[in-house]
């Protein structure tokens, strides 16, 4: 993996742990920033949650032709440039 990436990683990795840290010592979980905010937010999160539960069956059926097609595109291309390793 390259240096980037894994930096990317371990940046929101620590940020993640420190908000959700913050979070648990003031007792705030998502269901109270949610009654806090009101029911128009759990409406927006419901519309959000039915969308992906409705997307994720046809990201996934275009997926198994997409990645392929991709992989097969990225190796054809290391393929022409004589760069053969996957790794740099």
């Amino acid at each position: 993996m390259p240096r980037k990436v894994i930096s990317v990683v371990v940046k929101l990795f620590l940020v993640s742990l420190a908000v959700g840290y913050a979070m648990a010592y003031f007792d705030l979980t998502p269901q109270s920033i949610l009654e806090f905010l009101g029911a128009e937010a759990q409406d927006v999160a419901e519309v959000g949650s039915d969308l992906v539960v409705w997307s994720w069956p046809y990201v996934l059926l275009g997926a198994g032709v997409v990645l392929p097609l991709w992989g097969l595109k990225f190796l054809w291309g290391r393929a022409r440039s004589g760069n053969f390793r996957l790794r740099k």
